[in-house]
């Protein structure tokens, strides 16, 4: 056995820290990788927050609806329906949602997202709310069915020609 001095006993500390900083460098790459970038994580959480936005805009159209019998308008019309602190621009952007009346009882919403939903089948075979990266639009008939929750058709119809990856 070598002495704590000994040249042998430096090689073997050498060995033992390059492997060590080898295995603390594949657990960073493998974290990333199957977790992606703090940047990628934060831009995620964005475009979770503008599905957040859309319902709720979703909602107070509804509502409006409900109460009056016509949709609103324009956009501006339902921020003034958004409780105090709603915000319906985009969180990164700045740029306002795409808000269209497209006939007396549809409407369209649109956002421009940062990534695809996750690409997993059970998901995107429920969610309504799946959508790809880029410009994406969902399409909204209010109906008079009253057993669909909030007289809202299934899901959003995705607009022709929306990407949506599977």
């Amino acid at each position: 056995m070598n002495a704590p001095g000994a040249p042998g006993a430096a090689r073997g500390r050498t060995i033992l820290l390059l492997a060590v900083s080898a295995v603390v460098a594949v657990a960073v790459v493998a974290g990333f990788l199957a977790l992606g970038t703090p940047g990628t994580e934060r831009e995620r959480r964005l475009d979770d927050t503008r599905l957040e936005d859309l319902r709720a805009v979703r909602s107070r159209v509804v509502g409006h609806f409900r109460r009056t019998g016509v949709l609103p308008p324009t956009l501006a019309a339902v921020d003034s329906l958004l409780p105090r602190g709603s915000v319906l621009v985009d969180p990164a952007r700045g740029d306002p949602y795409e808000y269209e009346v497209v006939d007396d009882s549809t409407f369209r919403l649109c956002a421009t997202f940062d990534h695809p939903t996750e690409d997993e089948p059970a998901r995107m075979a429920y969610d309504a709310w799946a959508h790809g990266s880029g410009r994406t639009c969902y399409r909204f008939r209010i109906t008079d069915r009253p057993e669909l929750p909030i007289g809202l058709e299934p899901e959003p119809l995705l607009e022709p020609g929306t990407p949506r990856h599977r």
